[in-house]
C-alpha cells in the first residue's frame, strides 16, 4: 500500500513539474516574442511615420518584411493604427499594405487551415476597407466556429456594409457568445449610418410594449431576466432575417442606447426619453441619461429632473450631472439640496453642477 502512494505521489510530482515546465517554456517565448516585436516597432515606426508624410514610398518597409514573423508582427502593428485612423491616413495605410504585398498574404490567409488566421485576415482587410473581400466575409458568418463568424462581422461592420446589418446582428446574437463589449465595438465600426436603423429598432420595441399594456393591462420591462453582460438572441422572426429587442432586454436596449449617444444621434432625443419612461429599468435609465448629456436634448430637462430624488444614488448624479451639462439654472436650487446627499458622488456632480449654472 505504501508502495502504491509513493508511486502515485511520483507520479503526480512529475505532472505538476511538466505542467510548470510547459507554463514556464510559453512565457519564456511570449517574453521573446514580445521583445522582437518591439524591437521591429522601432523599426517601423519612423518608417511608418515617414511614409505617412509623403517622404517615403514604403519600399523601406517592405525590405523589413522577409520572414513569416516579421510579415505577422506587421499586421498587428498596421492594426493598431487602422483602428485608430480614417480618411486619407487609412486609405494611406491600405496602399502601403498593397505595396509590401501584406493585401495578398492576407488573402492567401483567408484559405490558411488554421482558423486564427483566417480571422486576423478577414478583420485586417475590413479594417483595410477592401470590398473585394466581402464575399468571403459573407461565408464566414455560415462557419460552425463561432470565433470565424464574429471575425467575419466584424468585417463586414468595417466595411459599413449596411445592407447586412440586420442579418449580421440576428447571426451574432444567436451563434456566437457576445458580450456587451463586443457587440457596441462592432456597432461603432459600422458608423454612424446605422442610427436611423437603431431608432427604428427601438421605436418597435415601444410599440410593442404599448400594444401589449393596452391589450393584457401589464408593464413589460419591470421583471428582467438576470443581468449578465452576454447578449442574446431576441424572440421572433427567422433566422438571418434581422434582430429586436424588448424594454425588458435591458443589455440590447441599453446598447443601443449607448450607440445612438456615442454618435450624438439629435433625432433619438425624445425617442430614449420614452424609452426610460416606459421600460422603468434602472440601468436603461442611466445609459439614457449618459446619452442625453452627449445629446444635449433640449426636452429633456423637466423629465430628468424627478429624478433628482430617486432612491438609485446613481440615478441621482447621473441627473444632476445632465441638468448642469443641458444648463438649467431653474434647477440650481433642487441640485444645491444634493450638496448634503449621504453618496460623495452625488455631492460631487451636484458642485461640479452648481460650477456649470453659476
Amino acid at each position: 500500500m505504501l508502495t502504491a502512494l509513493i508511486y502515485i505521489s511520483g507520479g503526480l510530482l512529475a505532472i505538476i513539474l511538466m505542467l510548470l515546465a510547459a507554463i514556464i517554456v510559453r512565457r519564456v517565448r511570449y517574453d521573446r516574442y514580445r521583445r522582437r516585436y518591439q524591437a521591429r516597432t522601432r523599426i517601423w515606426e519612423p518608417l511608418f511615420f515617414s511614409y505617412l508624410e509623403g517622404e517615403d514610398t514604403g519600399g523601406r518597409i517592405a525590405a523589413t518584411l522577409r520572414t513569416e514573423e516579421d510579415y505577422l508582427s506587421f499586421v498587428k502593428f498596421i492594426t493598431f493604427y487602422l483602428k485608430n485612423l480614417s480618411g486619407e491616413e487609412a486609405q494611406a495605410i491600405a496602399d502601403l499594405a498593397f505595396r509590401t504585398g501584406v493585401s495578398r498574404r492576407l488573402y492567401a490567409d483567408l484559405k490558411s487551415r488554421r482558423s486564427k488566421r483566417r480571422a486576423v485576415a478577414a478583420t485586417t482587410l475590413g479594417l483595410l476597407n477592401d470590398r473585394n473581400v466581402l464575399p468571403y466575409l459573407k461565408r464566414m458568418l455560415e462557419d460552425r466556429d463561432p470565433y470565424l463568424v464574429y471575425a467575419g462581422a466584424y468585417g463586414i461592420a468595417c466595411l459599413r456594409e449596411y445592407s447586412l446589418f440586420m442579418p449580421v446582428m440576428r447571426t451574432l446574437l444567436s451563434r456566437t457568445p457576445i458580450t456587451y463589449e463586443g457587440a457596441s465595438e462592432l456597432l461603432v465600426r459600422f458608423g454612424e449610418g446605422i442610427c436611423p436603423t437603431l431608432a427604428d429598432i427601438l421605436r418597435e420595441a415601444l410599440a410593442r410594449y404599448e400594444r401589449v399594456s393596452e391589450r393584457e393591462g401589464e408593464i413589460l420591462g419591470r421583471d428582467s431576466p438576470a443581468k449578465e453582460n452576454r447578449l442574446r438572441e431576441s424572440p421572433g422572426g427567422e433566422p438571418g432575417s434581422g434582430f429586436q429587442v424588448d424594454l425588458g432586454d435591458f443589455v440590447e436596449v441599453s446598447m443601443l442606447v449607448d450607440i445612438l449617444g456615442y454618435f450624438r444621434y439629435a433625432d433619438a432625443g425624445e425617442l430614449l426619453l420614452q424609452v426610460m419612461e416606459k421600460s422603468g429599468d434602472e440601468e436603461i435609465t442611466i445609459h439614457v441619461l449618459k446619452a442625453v448629456v452627449r445629446l444635449r436634448t433640449p426636452q429633456a430637462a423637466h423629465r430628468i429632473a424627478p429624478l433628482l430624488d430617486h432612491p438609485n444614488w446613481v440615478i441621482r448624479s447621473q441627473a444632476i450631472r445632465a441638468l448642469g451639462v443641458l444648463g438649467e439654472k431653474m434647477y440650481r436650487p433642487d441640485i444645491q439640496a444634493r450638496l448634503q446627499d449621504r453618496q460623495w458622488w452625488v455631492r460631487h456632480y451636484a458642485a461640479q453642477a452648481l460650477e456649470a449654472l453659476a
